[in-house]
């Protein structure tokens, strides 16, 4: 690109220029409100080409905003003009994302051996591109078999083991429902159905008509917690319910009857994670500790023990079912727990992640790590974000430390699917973010896809793999990080 061109080096920002410009592409009239259009140009003062994204509000329709990259590269015509996948693969580190996603929604596909080499990675480009291309490919493939109706949700109505409010029903895996109705005489009951047929009824002694129902998770047994407003007084009360009905309770708190989650713990305990407050409830329903709820209140179990997060941030170890605390370690502010391997649990907070031996009398720091986004591996191991300037520019990097704290792999990543968000495999990462989806196995990137600015894509995980879904789409991403499957939704 040539010095002497200032313009092509700054661009041009509220109107194009009317000199030394040669259009090739494009309407030189403002689009329609709330439009954009796509326009190519090329500066006869140094032969650079200018993409110029222009839209317009939908409030100021006479106002034109412009994105401009300036690109200088001998297959620049070829990739702009004509739209061929090899010329935009060479030129894809040149242009942002916005121009991309215009410029590959018109790329022909008729060349599928191309596109096959861009989307398996045998082709240079960057991996926004190469999302880009799993997208146009998979839409431009009419011999795809339809998908049946007996596919996988592709989301969750509830968080697992989150409470159901008032007059809502808690669905059961067995087919059955607990939901909340008022006797005869206007007592507050908790019914258990499945399909017409009555399987219990549990009165919650001296609670209002609004309760919230959470089934505990991490047992296999029916345990059902309820939180209510008492008729009378402040607070709230607290029970736990049976699978026969058998309702044990009820535990007056300082906090209020709200959104929860419910976690059952060694002993017949169950850990309670509310709005306001968390606590351990005893067998008998009684507590045994309480106290406020941290930003994201979580516990992991372990023998007799709980492990839990106690503000002003501190990691406190509580003995079941008494509740006595065993030791306290002090942590970053809004810092997470979550288990790692036996005996072992990771503390992640903003920038570091800490994995610590809670099995002692006095808890050990194995090793301290610097990163961002912690996600906790099967293997005892961690998957974290680094982000870091160099002289090459800004580098963002998923490292995968195993159990020992040693660096195994680091996989690079675009800052838009930076995180990793699930575990396939061994050494096989998912990251999702809204529109973006992509698979790694160890250091290489197996699958890759992103959708235009304002839809999603949709990932469901089953069975080890996961089933990816956009634009009518279904891919299945088996535990290798393969694609083995792809369907239209029919």
């Amino acid at each position: 690109m040539s010095e002497r061109c200032d313009r092509c080096r700054k661009g041009f920002g509220t109107s194009e220029p009317k000199d030394d410009i040669e259009w090739l592409l494009g309407s030189t009239t403002n689009p329609a409100a709330g439009h954009r259009q796509l326009r190519v140009a090329r500066c006869t003062r140094c032969s650079s080409y200018l993409v110029d994204v222009v839209s317009c509000d939908r409030e100021r329709p006479e106002v034109a905003l412009h994105d401009v990259c300036v690109v200088q590269h001998e297959s620049a015509r070829a990739a702009l003009l004509d739209r061929t996948p090899l010329a935009l693969a060479a030129l894809s580190p040149q242009l942002r994302r916005k121009h991309l996603e215009e410029l590959s929604s018109e790329m022909p596909t008729r060349d599928r051996d191309a596109l096959g080499w861009i989307e398996q990675g045998s082709v240079a480009c960057t991996e926004l591109f190469r999302a880009l291309v799993t997208r146009v490919f998979a839409l431009s493939t009419q011999e795809l078999p339809k998908l049946s109706d007996v596919r996988p949700r592709t989301f969750s109505a509830r968080k697992s083991g989150a409470a159901v409010p008032p007059r809502s029903a808690l669905e059961l895996e067995d087919g059955s429902r607990v939901v909340t109705q008022n006797s005869a005489d206007n007592r507050t009951q908790l019914v258990r159905i499945r399909g017409d047929r009555v399987l219990w009824r549990a009165d919650l002694d001296g609670a209002g008509r609004d309760a919230f129902v959470a089934r505990a998770r991490g047992t296999n047994a029916v345990v059902i917690v309820a939180l209510a407003a008492p008729i009378e007084g402040g607070g709230s009360l607290a029970y736990v319910i049976d699978n026969d009905g058998a309702v044990r309770g009820p535990a007056r708190h300082e906090g209020r009857a709200s959104a929860f989650e419910a976690i059952s713990l060694p002993r017949g305990c169950v850990f309670i994670a509310g709005y306001q407050a968390q606590m351990v409830l005893r067998d008998d329903a009684s507590i045994a500790w309480q106290a406020p709820s941290a930003s994201v209140a979580n516990a992991v179990p372990f023998a007799d023990s709980v492990q839990v997060i106690e503000p002003p941030w501190k990691l406190v170890s509580l003995a079941l079912p008494d509740g006595a605390e065993r030791w306290s370690l002090p942590v970053d502010k809004n810092a997470q727990i979550a288990p790692s391997g036996d005996g072992h649990v990771l503390v992640a907070s903003s920038d570091v992640v800490a994995r610590v031996d809670v099995r002692s009398a006095r808890p050990t720091v194995r090793w301290i790590a610097q990163g961002a986004s912690a996600l906790p591996l099967r293997s005892g191991g961690v998957a974290l974000v680094r982000d870091r300037w160099e002289k090459a520019g800004r580098r963002i990097e998923c490292i995968v430390i195993d159990a020992e704290g040693r660096r195994r792999f680091a996989v690079s990543r675009p800052e838009t699917t930076k995180a990793p968000t699930a575990e396939l495999g061994n050494g096989v990462l998912l990251y999702h973010s809204g529109s973006d989806v992509a698979v790694s196995a160890n250091e290489r990137v197996t699958y890759a896809v992103t959708v235009p600015e304002g839809r999603t894509a949709s990932v469901t995980l089953e069975d080890g793999g996961a089933w990816i879904e956009y634009d009518g789409i279904v891919d299945r991403i088996d535990p290798s990080g393969r694609r083995v499957a792809r369907y239209r939704v029919g």
